[in-house]
């Protein structure tokens, strides 16, 4: 069982939320595998346009057993409803459903497990819930905002919890979505080496070698005298080759993303690879 995302949109934002019944709770191989599919396919990646056809793959932990771990589910029905903050800075109601306690790596630990107000009230994720958790691979192996691990209600009190199904976010692959933030209580002491690493997005400019990123904040004029926003973060884009230097409007091509509209706007008429 695998997950497919569905965008849904909610108060201008985008909420990455999981198909009901294709979760990603199973075989971490067919996980992976449907995960690289989407990734590939324009209509349901959530890689930025560009980024799509340059994908080759997610990066992740070598499968270990030891981290599939029994735990107890425990419920927490007295937990009152609240505000989930999210990356986009916008909140989302869900209550703390039940906690999962286990041992890993010769330590106890407990993660909260969470619903959301919203999906528990469709028949199609009625019993959806989610782990999104934080460690201390995050940073530096893994993706600085946690990751998230899939989870139904159970039907009884054991159940598996398997770390090889972690997976970031859609927010760490593109600012147009607004994930779930792990709250501070499912921050684990130890380091889960296991599920989905960091994406390099740098995979994006193996083919540019002489292409030089350099991001600003601060308004830019182009070669055509277009001067952009403050408010779009802008990449200047500089890229040699013996046509561009042919066309003095592609010697230093400006250009910025708008990340709320995943659209490049640029100037100087020549065609790049980002925009």
């Amino acid at each position: 069982m695998v997950p497919l995302l569905l965008l849904v949109v909610i108060c201008g934002g985008l909420f990455a939320t999981p198909t009901f019944g294709q979760l990603g709770i199973g075989d971490p191989v067919e996980f992976r595998a449907y995960r690289d599919r989407e990734f590939r396919d324009p209509e349901r990646s959530p890689l930025e346009t560009w980024d799509v056809p340059r994908f080759k793959g997610l990066n992740y932990f070598k499968i270990n057993p030891a981290f599939k771990v029994t735990a107890r589910f425990v419920r927490t029905p007295n937990e009152k409803k609240f505000n989930m903050p999210t990356s986009s800075g916008m909140t989302k109601v869900h209550v703390k459903y039940a906690e999962v306690r286990f041992s890993l790596s010769g330590a106890e630990h407990v993660l909260s497990v969470y619903q959301s107000e919203d999906l528990s009230q469709t028949a199609k994720y009625k019993n959806y819930l989610l782990i999104p958790f934080t460690d201390l691979t995050n940073g530096k192996e893994t993706y600085g905002g946690g990751r998230y691990i899939d989870f139904e209600i159970p039907s009884g009190e054991l159940v598996t919890l398997d770390f090889n199904l972690a997976y970031n976010p859609s927010c760490a692959y593109s600012s147009r979505f607004s994930c779930p933030l792990p709250p501070r209580e499912n921050k684990l002491k130890t380091r889960i080496r296991a599920g989905e690493k960091t994406y390099i997005k740098a995979q994006r400019l193996q083919s540019h070698q002489s292409l030089r990123m350099r991001p600003t904040l601060y308004s830019l004029q182009t070669s055509k005298g277009l001067t952009l926003p403050q408010r779009w973060p802008a990449l200047q884009l500089h890229k040699r080759s013996n046509n561009d230097d042919e066309n003095p409007d592609c010697q230093s091509v400006s250009a910025t993303f708008n990340a709320r509209s995943d659209r490049c706007k640029g100037a100087g008429g020549c065609a790049h690879a980002l925009c």
